[in-house]
């Protein structure tokens, strides 16, 4: 269910990837680094909160706008790090927010590369509760199936297995490495991540 998930462990490490011993062999301390580093990881997506705000079908469905929340929330499906309840919903990848003309993205901090779509929503319908009625948007996502504005460029969330080699990432590709999707949620929801936590994070995914 959609909630904090600081329990059950969505990817289980153990406690051997925190503790390596230390030798006086290069490479093995490297590699002992390394694992030290993906635990960290593991423990940012599990544990460091932020808030999450004006994201459809996250903060549409009761919890709250904003929600103090963590990777897990949504990402929770046990090993494979897919959404288990809602199974799509718009994190701003696509939907340009808030401009009555052809706007920059404020979190990809780049000029659409893609076609870029306006979609007006019919004065007889709710509009979109964050966006309103005219939505610019790369892709409409579930909104060419459901007609719904609400649903202009919510997107079924992947799943983390065999992550690193399938970059680019989001489904316009607007993060061509880990390290820029991390980059990404970090601005979007101005989450603060330290230096550290962001590479330990990357390393994380990297290892899925």
């Amino acid at each position: 269910m959609l909630g904090n998930n600081t329990t059950r462990y969505v990817f289980p490490l153990g406690g051997k990837w925190a503790h390596m011993p230390h030798t006086n062999d290069e490479g093995e301390n490297a590699r002992g680094a390394a694992r030290e580093s993906i635990a960290r990881g593991h423990d940012v997506f599990m544990f460091r909160t932020f808030w999450i705000k004006d994201s459809m079908h996250l903060n549409s469905v009761g919890l709250g706008n904003p929600t103090k929340r963590t990777c897990a929330t949504c990402h929770g499906m046990h090993m494979t790090g897919m959404d288990t309840a809602n199974g799509w919903m718009d994190i701003g990848t696509t939907n340009l927010p808030w401009a009555s003309e052809v706007p920059l993205n404020p979190w990809n901090e780049a000029k659409p590369q893609m076609p870029l779509f306006r979609v007006t929503c019919k004065p007889t319908v709710k509009e979109h509760p964050f966006l309103g009625r005219v939505i610019y948007t790369q892709d409409p996502g579930r909104a060419l199936i459901s007609g719904q504005c609400n649903d202009v460029g919510t997107i079924v969330m992947q799943q983390f297995r065999g992550l690193s080699a399938r970059a680019p990432y989001f489904s316009n590709g607007s993060a061509a490495t880990l390290r820029e999707l991390v980059d990404f949620y970090d601005r979007r929801y101005t989450i603060g991540y330290s230096e550290q936590e962001k590479q330990d994070l990357v390393n994380f995914l990297g290892a899925l």
